[in-house]
């Protein structure tokens, strides 16, 4: 199951609310929807053994365990809901960075991007501890240049570290690159099938099929040096 929540977020009383349209900041108790409403539901109205919960929203981290002593029970509410992962784009007492002249806030934009671009990590799928550690290093590199911006928090209670959240675009480019040598390959045309190869291992350093690329390389050579092209 995958929950993303993306707007406003409100804190009273040491809790979560996000807010709708018709929401009133003064009577955010009745007018706006409690985290802890929505995590009630999903521990007790579902047999779903993943649930993942993506919030990008001011003081998100409320809901990913950074809290306080005085709100260690939603900490323990959290950690007992099972197979669940939950990353949030800020501290449970700072705003999400969002800039006017954007689409979307600094978070979102660095989540899509990664589900975009991809990782040159030799992977084929991206988990979601790959787009954390991802989103961690972007936003100290923008810190770096002047933004004041706070990490995301997470909380982790899967029991499957390497769980696949979706499709390495990096790793899809490899395969295009290794398709596109083996076209060149049976045309004939070595040489171009052995410089689309040696980019694809110089681009793509310990990917799955290394072993694969080195063969083909190795045959384009081979023939090349034969035919002389």
């Amino acid at each position: 199951m995958l929950f993303r929540s993306s707007g406003h977020g409100v804190r009273e009383k040491s809790e979560l609310y996000f807010t709708g349209t018709d929401s009133i900041r003064k009577r955010i108790i009745s007018t706006g929807v409690r985290f802890n409403d929505i995590l009630e539901i999903i521990k007790t109205g579902s047999g779903i053994r993943k649930k993942i919960l993506i919030l990008d929203c001011c003081y998100s981290g409320l809901a990913a365990g950074n809290l306080s002593d005085e709100e260690s029970l939603q900490e323990a509410e959290l950690s007992e809901l099972a197979g669940s992962y939950i990353l949030a784009s800020s501290p449970s007492n700072k705003v999400s960075k969002y800039i006017s002249t954007k689409r979307n806030t600094e978070f979102t934009e660095a989540f899509i991007a990664v589900l975009k671009e991809g990782m040159i990590n030799g992977k084929e799928y991206v988990t979601l501890d790959d787009i954390y550690e991802k989103i961690l290093r972007d936003f100290r590199a923008r810190r770096q240049q002047g933004m004041e911006i706070f990490n995301p928090k997470k909380i982790d209670n899967f029991d499957m570290p390497s769980f696949p959240f979706a499709n390495n675009q990096m790793f899809v480019k490899l395969l295009s690159f290794r398709d596109s040598a083996k076209g060149e390959l049976t045309k004939k045309n070595y040489k171009a099938s052995a410089g689309l190869l040696e980019d694809a291992l110089r681009f793509f350093p310990g990917s799955p099929i290394e072993e694969e690329l080195l063969e083909l390389l190795k045959n384009a050579n081979f023939y090349r040096n034969l035919h002389g092209k």
